[in-house]
């Protein structure tokens, strides 16, 4: 600390050595005279002294870092055709599932494979829970994780007492360095985090105090962090732990909502340069909520005062237009850092929370003509590509739900999966009818990524068993849902008359150009005339093509993005309903600008790549065939077949 000022090369240098010489072991810890320093370094003025005095200190509290006790529940191996194999990994698994608080599923495993073994708690785990008359466990000392980094201690004396007397010691020790690290970072630091303190009645000394505090510094030197971190996450994890989980918990989610406030505060006084230097800090907020979850997985209380204080930071970045773009990139990249840390009905707290923020917004779509005029770039009444005020907020809610259901994709949101198709089909005016081009993308991609789950249909596990069932239902219900025109009229047929009827000459008369309404307006000019409807409505220079107006296409251009991403098990089930839907669409008449067509050349594209059945591919060609030769009433335009003969 002599020359960490004056001197800031040579203080790096120094801490490089010790970078070198230091790694995390339970043998060889720090003196407690060294820690203070290493939090005085750590909010340094100098970026690289900050950043390898954080490194040391994070080594320091993996080092002290004690392992939950586990238990390694067995299954037994075998060919996995045997049905016997398959029903014993399944009666194994839906105890633990009922039977250890703490056990979060398979991961990855399980699928399709039966994994060697199932880790849990060794607190909630009994070698009689089973009654299946075979080996429970394999012993925990038995098993080497990769993730075993810390240097385990040996210790070999002759003497017990000797023995007995240095492991004292070093627990002593540890006891030692982390009251020290609780203090110095403001955790156990009754001034800083009271027990009693909540947000509400902080006053101005209290919040002047966590604005001092370490963390609060750490945070604010943070400039060139743009984006969510997981390893500075893993620190503050690992310290939370350490110091103790419920007042780690208590000190984040305080220091969380000071700083949002006072975000909030600064952003509504209108400075630009107070709000630029706040927004680079999102992103550390969301390693100490992410870190502030994952710690307290053993602790209802304070999973519950984690989880309020995480969904009113994604209140704030999906509703407040105060909040630009990229912090919410920032907040989209923490929810993958969730996996593997909730529970099926936390994970349905926060769908329940952005779907009730989607149900306001649907006010909107019925907008009067003022309202439009002022507000065009909303995203409700236009199709531009950019959007701004209700459509944000709407597509930000939606970008959330998509990572929730990408990240819990396996396991809860195979358990969630009614509730969610349920929520959809509810709110159909937004997933399927808003004419907004954003919205009508990040629906669609909503939709999709609920079909996608079908790729974790798995007979070992009982809630995966029904998945195809459930989403070819629901697939049901969309198709049900979409708005496609009627077949168009049969060509005339070529005759030997010396002129034969142009398109033009034989379309359908326009109810605006009929002869009884015109002598209607010659006799009495008075009366007042109907409205006329849209040219596109009232004919088409294209005889064999159908008319829809552009209002009731959102339907079609939703269903047309779901399968921009065609999945097996959900293809091969409803092939025939999908092209259907798609050759009708290309015959609707819509000017060129529209996007309909090239989602529907996309889709007919992806859709021809998919590894499908031999039958599957029979039935598709013959009904293809059967389009071009026209044995269908629909598919008689020149576009149709051109698309269907490339495909």
């Amino acid at each position: 600390m002599k020359f960490a000022h004056t001197a800031p090369d040579r203080t790096l240098g120094c801490l490089l050595k010790i970078v070198a010489l230091y790694r995390p072991s339970q043998i060889a810890l720090l003196s407690p005279q060294s820690v203070p320093l290493l939090f005085r370094l750590a909010v340094n003025c100098h970026a690289k002294v900050r950043e390898t005095s954080f490194h040391i200190l994070q080594t320091l509290v993996l080092s002290l870092k004690e392992p939950h006790p586990k238990a390694y529940v067995l299954t037994r191996r075998g060919p996995l055709e045997a049905s016997e194999n398959a029903a014993f990994f399944r009666s194994r698994y839906e105890l633990l599932k009922r039977g250890c608080p703490s056990f979060y599923g398979v991961r990855d495993l399980g699928l399709a494979f039966v994994p060697k073994a199932i880790r849990v708690d060794a607190e909630h785990f009994s070698p009689d829970m089973f009654h299946d008359g075979e080996v429970a466990a394999v012993p925990a000392e038995t098993v080497k994780l990769c993730k075993n980094y810390t240097e385990e201690k040996r210790d070999y004396f002759i003497d017990a007492a000797q023995g007995e007397a240095k492991q004292q010691e070093q627990r002593l020790a540890q006891e030692e360095l982390k009251r020290i690290i609780g203090c110095l970072s403001g955790i156990l630091d009754d001034e800083l985090n009271p027990s009693t303190a909540g947000e509400a009645n902080m006053d101005d000394a209290a919040r002047a105090k966590l604005r001092d505090g370490w963390i609060w510094k750490v945070m604010q030197l943070r400039h060139d962090q743009k984006t969510f971190s997981e390893s500075r996450m893993r620190v503050w994890k690992s310290m939370g732990k350490l110091v103790g989980v419920e007042p780690s918990v208590r000190f984040f989610t305080r220091l969380v909502r000071l700083w949002v406030n006072d975000f909030v505060e600064l952003a509504r006084s209108g400075s630009a340069t107070a709000k630029e230097s706040q927004q680079s800090l999102f992103s550390c907020l969301f390693d100490v909520l992410v870190a502030a979850i994952r710690i307290s997985k053993r602790h209802p209380v304070a999973r519950e005062e984690a989880l309020r204080c995480y969904m009113d930071a994604l209140r704030l970045v999906c509703t407040s237009a105060l909040v630009p773009h990229e912090v919410l990139d920032s907040f989209l990249r923490s929810i993958s850092a969730l996996h593997d840390t909730l529970k099926v009905n936390e994970v349905w707290l926060i769908y329940e929370f952005l779907f009730a923020e989607l149900n306001p917004l649907r006010a909107p779509l019925a907008m009067d003509a003022s309202t439009v005029k002022n507000e065009t770039e909303s995203g409700m009444t236009c199709c531009t590509s950019w959007y701004s005020g209700r459509t944000q907020e709407i597509v930000r809610v939606l970008n959330a739900m998509v990572h929730l259901i990408c990240v819990f994709a396996q396991e809860i949101n195979v358990e969630l999966l009614p509730q969610l198709c349920k929520q959809v089909l509810q709110n159909k005016e937004l997933f399927l009818c808003s004419t907004s081009s954003s919205i009508q993308g990040c629906s669609a991609f909503v939709i999709s990524e609920i079909m996608r789950l079908s790729l974790y249909q798995s007979e070992y596990i009982a809630s995966n068993s029904a998945v195809l069932n459930e989403i070819l239902s629901f697939v049901d219900c969309i198709e049900q849902l979409v708005e496609l025109p009627p077949p168009p009229a049969p060509e005339p047929q070529p005759t030997l008359a010396p002129w034969s009827e142009t398109p033009a000459l034989g379309a359908v008369r326009a109810p605006c150009l009929s002869t009884a309404d015109s002598m209607a307006v010659v006799s009495s000019p008075e009366l007042p005339m109907e409205p006329c409807p849209p040219l596109i409505e009232g004919f088409s220079l294209d005889g064999g093509r159908c008319t829809k107006p552009f209002g009731n296409l959102a339907t079609v251009k939703t269903f047309v993005m779901c399968w921009c991403r065609p999945l097996p098990p959900l293809l091969n089930a409803r092939v025939k309903n999908v092209l259907n839907v798609l050759v009708r669409a290309l015959d609707i008449a819509l000017p060129e600008m529209d996007a309909l067509n090239l989602r529907v050349e996309a889709a007919l594209q992806r859709i021809a790549y998919v590894r499908l059945p031999r039958n599957t591919i029979h039935d598709m060609l013959q009904m293809l065939c059967g389009i071009l030769k026209e044995e269908q009433p629909y598919g008689k335009s020149r576009r149709p077949k051109l698309l269907l003969a490339a495909c």
